[in-house]
């Protein structure tokens, strides 16, 4: 039977298609540092939505012209909502993906 196994199932599962320990760990590490790296783009963008967002309420209000050359209501149009728009979408994006690994059953020999 050359590496094959049957299971309860009837199916045949190829004994030779599990992973070992090591390339667990690396799958493992790799799926947490990217999980991390999103989770940290995810939150400054968050951040910076804020700062925009504070930017763009004191710009109503007066209080401060980072951009003297465009009017208010062109900035609200072309920077402020489009801006905030994606950001938002993003951060929502990357902060709601799943932070349960992959089942070791699922990861496959590259």
């Amino acid at each position: 039977m050359s590496g094959r196994k049957s299971n309860r199932s009837g199916r045949s599962a190829n004994r030779g298609s599990e992973i070992s320990n090591e390339e667990w760990i690396e799958v493992l590490q790799t799926f947490y540092r990217r999980r991390h790296r999103q989770k940290i783009v995810g939150w400054c963008l968050v951040g910076l939505a804020g700062v925009i967002a504070l930017q763009h309420f004191l710009r109503h209000v007066d209080t401060i012209d980072v951009m003297p050359f465009l009017s208010i209501g062109l900035q609200d149009v072309v920077i402020g909502y489009p801006m905030a728009g994606v950001m938002l979408f993003i951060a929502v994006f990357l902060l709601g993906q799943s932070d349960e690994p992959p089942r070791r059953a699922e990861v496959r020999h590259r």
